[in-house]
């Protein structure tokens, strides 16, 4: 017999043979609310998932779960997780979600909750969990995520004109099919965008930064691009036609021959190029020590990258 381990947040421990297995409890709830034009989210932990659907309401999905020695001590456990709403008649709804234990478990307890939130088209977000993923999907309204600990993963966000910003205390950031201005801030992670961006900064304190902007029918990259890596290389891919003022600094590139080494990625050394024509984007590309800076222009939404293409030094 094998048995699984068994957390509190002082104690983990593995029972032998002859331990009972831990008793499940799920509790699943559908709540349906008025639309709001803003949503506050506030959990002590949990998932979340946030979408829009064509429906003129707010529908929150609560799930809920406990994890304990016996069924008994599961379904007195269940409760301990609270998911209370306000504001149905306001400018705002908020949504909150508690921990009545904060902590306090018996040996083998565990509690905890998912929301999925479906929202009406253009609705504002802002989302904030103590301890768990966020997942954001085809939303078009103002949006502002952050986790103290957990991944971000964001599909089909249409920014308008404020950056929507994504942030984790620690976790990655996945960002696809993404339009508009995009902030984006782990302290301990990689962070991962592409879509038809305007403006972004990503942040890392601890893990590599990918970003790749396609260019079919969005707005030309405008303002300042910063791509920084405390510890992890940074990538940025420009549409061909983009112009940009680059200034980077990294490692050199030993899987690349430049031929003439006119190249920015010399040790300990910033470097500056310019590409293209009209008005230019400033981007900052700053690895981390030892890593490498990189600068990729493709032609066309899926066309082959060109390296560096056009940059020159001082």
């Amino acid at each position: 017999m094998s048995c699984r381990w068994l957390t509190t947040p002082a104690v983990a421990l593995s029972l032998t043979a002859g331990c009972v297995e831990p008793v499940v409890e799920t509790s699943v709830e559908i709540r349906r609310l008025p639309a709001a034009p803003s949503i506050e989210i506030r959990l002590d932990q949990g998932d979340l998932e946030i979408r829009e659907h064509a429906l003129p309401e707010v529908e929150i999905e609560v799930e809920r779960w406990s994890r304990a020695l016996s069924r008994e001590a599961a379904a007195s456990a269940l409760p301990a997780i609270v998911v209370q709403t306000d504001g149905e008649d306001a400018e705002t709804l908020r949504i909150r979600g508690r921990n009545l234990l904060g902590g306090a478990f018996r040996l083998g307890e565990s509690v905890g909750l998912r929301l999925t939130i479906r929202t009406a088209p253009g609705t504002a977000i802002k989302a904030w969990t103590g301890d768990g993923r966020i997942e954001l999907s085809g939303l078009t309204g103002p949006v502002e995520a952050v986790t103290a600990s957990g991944p971000i993963e964001a599909e089909s966000l249409r920014a308008g004109a404020s950056p929507a910003q994504l942030r984790t205390g620690d976790g990655r950031i996945d960002g696809k099919d993404l339009e508009g201005r995009f902030v984006a801030e782990t302290a301990d992670g990689r962070i991962g965008l592409a879509g038809r961006l305007q403006q972004v900064r990503a942040v890392s304190g601890d893990g590599r930064v990918t970003v790749t902007a396609r260019s079919a029918a969005a707005p030309a990259p405008r303002g300042v691009w910063e791509l920084r890596s405390a510890d992890g290389s940074v990538r940025l891919t420009l549409p061909a036609e983009a112009a940009a003022l680059v200034s980077a600094a990294g490692e050199p590139d030993e899987d690349e021959e430049t031929g003439n080494g006119d190249d920015w990625e010399e040790r300990a050394a910033v470097r500056f190029a310019e590409f293209g024509e009209g008005p230019a984007a400033r981007v900052l590309l700053r690895p981390g020590s030892g890593h490498e800076a990189r600068l990729d222009r493709r032609s066309g939404e899926d066309g082959e990258a060109r390296r560096g293409a056009g940059r020159r030094r001082p």
